[in-house]
């Protein structure tokens, strides 16, 4: 019997947008793993990486940036990582991300894995100039098109190797095919699409005879290029690829063997399951040698009854007996096989069978059934798509009911594995995020879209994120009641500093049926954006969003009065005044929102922008026509949002005088020759209904003539008048001028002085 060596682990998730340039992009790392109680130099191969500001791994590490020596080329490409790996972390895939000050990268699939990685030659593109390589060994490499890429290796008669592809599991686009070839060029085997493994390719070879053996590499579209790269893996490890059962209840002792292509039975083992939470998966990695490499697995751990099918049926309609809820766990051994199972159900239940294999690793295609006990089916569902197999069923009536489970092409055989588990329906919802990734300066935020699809709940979701620590605030942090979605807006506090990468998720929590319900938001449908050809994205990635944290956001505009300052006079009650604004950003032309503080009692103010706002607006001030006169200070506060981030820009002690509805100024257009003449101009302003304005002297300097009485009609604002200056008019330069005004506002008569101007008398030249 080949000895099979099992360890476990959890699965573990660790802590790792408007952006004003272009985020980090990750297209490969190389090696294509790093190895556990390891050190690994691990290049990042992408764009716009310049001041990346570190690497957040999806397993437990200790990363580092290389010192200088190991940096090479272009930096906006690539970047190097020292990444320390503890002995304990497991075989299997993992995910990296790189952020910098302008954001955080998309995720990139690698491997955990025991062997050791040498880089594809650039050369090795014919049988004749294939690359050596001696297991066992991983190649990390990627195929161009139209083209193979060739191994060599030298085997004994009766050595045995197995080989798998890593290309569609780590998001490669390549779909390969593999052929070992002997050294006169005959296939010994090969190996294109496997069950359970979706595209990639896998086998055991035995070989023959002595001698040199070739491995020929290839899209079998022949297709290529750096997005069809590759992990070849080659040593003395089992070739499995899921567990039976597939699934076992959460703190007991499970027996578990080993499915796949392996021609030796492999030794069971018992496996104890540590609790943990409903549907969390347990990584399992499993040697035939200490040095042969690992092959890697999974265990699903979920608080159901475990029931384990007993095998196939000797009797003709014998079924096994189920006691509902439970999870059911059973072999499809030969073609053609049908598994049934029976349990009893009342009119008033309803329950779901929700089939779980391919993305286990299984290769079966579920077809279930339900039939009553007259044998007419009543319920059916297949495996199509990325679906395993869910019947959603509400008993018809009291009763004996069979489960009838096959594959839906008839297959069978010792990987035809299959889980069915059997909940009682309940209410309630599930979250989903359309992105991988998020970003936002400190202290800005981001906005995040999230969905809910429900079940038979109606209610609120009120939304939490965590992983991003203390400070951090929620706007649309509730899906309403009856509604499916919301704009959940974060924003993060100032003390976040900026270069900071983390993994959050965000969790929707209700109150159903008197019982707390929590749910992570699930971002499946992004991770199959980004990988299309990958029906089953890594679950341990599932839900946790990569934020990164930017410089604060630059302002983007700035306001000011227009005038300095507001006026709003009595008896007329009403004024407005002008708000200038600078928008210092090219592309922000969206409307502020402005509001006035600080008003007067029984004052208010209306703003609105003039024509489209992106220059100016106009604040209209209203108050009671007997308001007192009297000085005061308002607050202007403007608010304006550009890609997501907001800034509030504040004028304190804006100067508000309140007043008559007239004002009148006189302004000497210069100084005045003794013996000569000079203009001055006389201004008035009125407020409310315009009136005539009768203007008179209050005060003027000595030797100075001018018009006694000037009367402005109510639709002229100024007028120009003639000073004349005695020839002994006293020579100086602060003489002042005054005048007064009266007008009509209403029924009342309105009287005021101007402020004093200064008139400057001086010498004529060569006095």
């Amino acid at each position: 019997m080949l000895r099979t060596i099992l360890s476990m682990s959890f699965t573990i998730a660790l802590a790792a947008a408007p952006a004003m340039a272009d985020d980090p992009a990750l297209v490969r790392v190389m090696p294509g793993a790093v190895r556990p109680g390891t050190t690994t130099a691990l290049t990042v191969h992408g764009d716009h990486l310049t001041g990346a500001t570190g690497l957040w791994t999806s397993f437990p590490a200790h990363v580092t940036r290389a010192p200088d020596d190991l940096q090479q080329g272009n930096p906006e490409k690539q970047l190097t990582y020292l990444v320390d790996v503890p002995a304990e972390v497991p075989p299997g895939v993992a995910a990296v991300r790189i952020g910098n000050l302008d954001g955080i990268s998309n995720l990139g699939l690698m491997l955990v894995d025991d062997l050791a990685s040498v880089a594809e030659a650039s050369d090795n593109h014919q049988r004749g100039t294939a690359q050596s390589i001696s297991p066992p060994v991983a190649v990390d490499g990627w195929c161009d098109a139209e083209q193979s890429d060739w191994f060599r290796l030298e085997a004994r008669a009766g050595e045995r190797l197995s080989l798998e592809v890593m290309a569609g599991r780590i998001g490669s686009l390549l779909d390969p095919v593999v052929r070992v070839l002997d050294a006169a060029g005959n296939e010994v085997t090969y190996s294109d699409d496997e069950p359970g493994l979706g595209c990639d390719s896998r086998l055991v070879v035995d070989f023959p005879a002595d001698g040199d053996y070739f491995i020929e590499l290839r899209d079998v579209r022949f297709q290529g290029g750096e997005t069809h790269g590759y992990r070849l893996r080659l040593g003395d490890f089992p070739i499995v690829t899921a567990v039976y059962p597939l699934g076992a209840k959460r703190g007991s002792t499970c027996e578990l063997a080993l499915v796949g292509l392996s021609p030796d039975p492999l030794e069971v083992r018992l496996v104890e399951v540590p609790p943990c939470s409903p549907g969390d998966l347990l990584l399992l990695s499993a040697h035939t040698s200490a040095e042969g490499g690992a092959a890697f697995v999974s265990l699903l751990a979920s608080d159901l009854p475990n029931i384990l099918e007993p095998g196939a049926h000797v009797e003709p309609g014998a079924a096994t007996a189920l006691s509902l809820p439970c999870a059911i766990n059973g072999r499809l051994a030969a073609a053609g096989e049908l598994d049934t199972y029976e349990f009893e159900a009342r009119q008033t239940e309803r329950w779901i069978f929700s089939g779980r294999t391919r993305s286990l690793g299984a290769a079966t295609d579920l077809y279930v059934r339900i039939v009553n006990a007259a044998g007419d089916q009543i319920a059916e569902a297949d495996d199509s798509g990325t679906g395993e197999g869910t019947i959603d069923f509400r008993v018809p009536q009291d009763g004996r009911y069979r489960l009838l489970v096959e594959d839906l092409l008839r297959r069978g055989g010792p990987t035809m594995v299959y889980r069915i588990e059997v909940e009682r329906y309940q209410p309630g919802f599930e979250l989903f995020v359309e992105v991988e990734n998020v970003d936002a300066p400190s202290g800005g935020a981001f906005v995040l879209p999230v969905k809910c699809a429900r079940r038979d709940y109606g209610g609120p979701i009120e939304l939490t994120v965590v992983g991003a620590g203390e400070g951090v605030q929620l706007e649309g942090q509730t899906i309403a009641e009856g509604t499916d979605e919301t704009s959940l807006r974060v924003t993060l506090p100032p003390a976040m500093e900026a270069g900071t990468l983390l993994s959050i998720g965000i969790d929707g929590r209700a109150t159903i049926e008197g019982e707390p319900v929590s749910v992570r938001a699930s971002t499946m449908p992004a991770l199959r954006n980004r990988w299309p050809q990958m029906p089953y994205p890594p679950p341990m990635l599932d839900g946790q969003l990569g934020l990164a944290v930017r410089p604060e956001f630059p302002p983007f505009f700035d306001i000011a009065v227009a005038e300095g300052a507001a006026y709003l006079p009595r008896l007329v009650g009403a004024a407005s005044f002008p708000i200038e604004v600078k928008r210092l950003h090219g592309e922000f032309s969206d409307p502020l929102n402005i509001t006035v503080e600080g008003l007067p009692e029984g004052v208010t103010a209306e703003v609105k922008p003039v024509d489209d706002g992106k220059a100016q607006y106009t604040v209209s001030l209203s108050g009671p026509p007997e308001i007192a006169a009297a000085e005061h200070q308002l607050r202007v506060v403007a608010l304006g949002s550009f890609q997501n981030q907001r800034q509030t820009v504040t004028l304190d002690a804006v100067p508000l005088s309140v007043g008559p509805p007239l004002r009148v100024t006189i302004e000497a257009a210069g100084p005045i020759m003794a013996g000569g003449k000079q203009q001055a101009t006389l201004r008035a302003q009125r407020f409310g209904e315009p009136s005539p304005v009768t203007i008179t002297w209050r005060e003027g300097p000595v030797g100075i003539a001018a018009p006694i009485r000037i009367v402005l009609p109510a639709d002229q604002n100024e007028a120009t008048i003639e000073l004349t200056a005695a020839a002994d008019a006293p020579v100086g330069p602060d003489h002042k001028l005054q005048v007064a005004a009266t007008t009509q506002v209403g029924e009342q008569e309105v009287e005021v002085v101007s402020p004093a101007a200064v008139l400057a008398i001086e010498q004529p030249p060569g006095e």
